[in-house]
């Protein structure tokens, strides 16, 4: 069984399908958790990711994302836009 199987299992969901990508540890609980409409609880693993990977595009609009569904409007604006940066064009 794959890690990522077992974060769906963990977070009490059977994974109908699941997409396989490269991507950090916590970026993909958080996006997982994101997928499960957990995003508050999403939002420090994604917090985390940026922490260490500052130029991840694709992990800050997560984080926006979760933001978004969080209700913290502002802070999502902010991922977004630097996403945005990161990713020109």
């Amino acid at each position: 069984m794959s890690w990522k199987h077992r974060i769906f299992r963990l977070l009490g969901k059977e994974p109908e399908a699941v997409v396989v990508s490269f991507c950090s540890g916590p970026e993909a609980l958080g996006h997982a958790m994101v997928e499960l409409g957990r995003s508050a609880e999403a939002v420090p693993f994604l917090q985390r990711t940026v922490a260490l990977q500052p130029a991840n595009a694709d992990g800050r609009e997560l984080l926006g994302v979760a933001l978004f569904q969080a209700g913290q409007f502002a802070a999502a604006v902010e991922e977004f836009a630097a996403a945005s940066r990161l990713r020109p064009g």
